[in-house]
């Protein structure tokens, strides 16, 4: 048993073999963790210095009415019109709703109008306006 000062002075008293198996437990919680980090950097590192394509699985994002941002996971380089109606299902209607589309640069894409972005870069986040329905986009 041991005596401690709580912050308003009073006297507690704890059992330290009680506190060493608490700190003892954490620690170990830590070091599963720490483990799991380091099989996700292995395999990420293995990805990317891997000359094999990497097997990854394009999920749907949903893009809300109003504004959005998203991160872009597609095929790097593909143009912004073409990277839309891949991820559209060619659905014209769609591209249709979309307001604006830019990059944190501030360069912007309005379809059928101006494409200053050019193309989509992967990893890059994009801020987009959505004037109608929520759609769905799995880039390609």
């Amino acid at each position: 048993m041991a005596k401690y000062y709580n912050a308003d002075g009073d006297v507690g008293i704890v059992d330290l073999s009680d506190k060493v198996d608490e700190v003892r437990e954490k620690v170990e919680a830590l070091e599963d963790i720490v483990l799991g980090v380091g099989d996700h950097l292995t395999t990420l590192q293995t990805a990317l210095t891997s000359e094999e394509e990497p097997n990854i699985v394009n999920l749907p994002h949903t893009i809300q009415s109003g504004h959005n941002m998203f991160g872009y996971t597609g095929t790097n380089g593909v143009d912004v019109t073409e990277a839309f109606f891949a991820a559209t299902g060619g659905n014209q209607s769609i591209i249709d709703r979309i307001s604006i589309c830019k990059d944190q640069t501030g360069t912007f894409w309005i379809p059928n109008v101006w494409n200053g972005l050019g193309s989509m870069v992967y990893g890059t986040g994009y801020y987009l306006y959505n004037t109608g329905d929520p759609f769905q986009v799995t880039w390609i």
